[in-house]
């Protein structure tokens, strides 16, 4: 089902399956997803080593949150930068 998010359980599907030491290919096919979204996931969570679900799906429901401010809304927002400095 393209465009589907994550969920917690297979995000914890993905750490069992690193710790058992299961190829991203292997645990693609466990709970049915392409590889690339199981190495991305990897990858962006810390690596192999690192990765943990439960932060994970606290990044991702973060990173989905709308409405997202932009670029320049945040530069107006640092401490010590007046509007006129950039």
């Amino acid at each position: 089902m393209p465009g589907r998010r994550l969920e917690l359980g297979e995000r914890e599907e993905i750490r069992v399956g690193l710790v058992r030491g299961e190829s991203l290919r292997q645990i693609a096919r466990h709970i049915e997803r392409p590889v690339s979204t199981i190495a991305r996931e990897v990858d962006r969570n810390g690596g192999r080593t690192r990765s943990a679900a439960a932060c994970a799906q606290l990044r991702a429901e973060r990173c989905a949150r709308r409405p997202k401010t932009r670029g320049s809304e945040q530069i107006l927002r640092w401490p010590g930068v007046s509007p006129g400095a950039w």
